[in-house]
């Protein structure tokens, strides 16, 4: 007896529903958030860490980061482009300056998956465009490269490391 059984339209009703109910409450939280900042502490900027292909992050992982920058739900997002390939790495910055939204994005470079000629060269070209600057990914990694290091402070940038 096949009664009980979801016919394809039936799962795929499901589903865009439930994506849908995702992606309110992460804007709904987002949106709790940041107004509980901003109604306490207006100095304090909200930025939020992201996938950096903005229909990807839509989709697969309910982050409407297009919207919420329009809807000023936070004050710039981190782009979370740790791809190691350089093509996929400016494909996706390409894809972002089309937004006109730079001076609300800052780039997420990983340090831990390249050498350090390669993040160099990743920061300069950043600091070339309008971005908001760069974040370097991981300081567990970068803890273990004193090179990177010496050399951003040789060419006075920046340094900008999360965990």
């Amino acid at each position: 007896d096949n009664s009980d059984t979801l016919t394809i339209h039936q799962r795929i009703k499901i589903k865009k529903q439930y994506d849908q109910f995702l992606e309110e409450n992460i804007e709904n939280s987002l949106t709790e958030i940041s107004e509980t900042i901003k109604s306490y502490h207006k100095n304090i900027m909200l930025s939020i860490a992201v996938k950096p292909d903005f229909e990807a992050a839509k989709k697969l992982y309910y982050q409407n980061w297009q919207k919420w920058l329009s809807e000023n739900l936070c004050d710039y997002v981190v782009l979370m482009n740790y791809n190691s390939e350089n093509n996929i790495f400016y494909k996706n910055l390409e894809k972002v300056k089309l937004l006109n939204k730079a001076k609300k994005l800052v780039i997420g470079i990983a340090t831990y998956n390249q050498n350090n000629n390669a993040v160099i060269e990743r920061i300069n070209n950043i600091l070339n465009e309008n971005f908001v600057g760069y974040n370097l990914f991981s300081f567990n990694d970068l803890r273990k490269k004193a090179n990177l290091i010496k050399m951003l402070k040789k060419v006075n940038f920046n340094i900008n490391v999360t965990n």
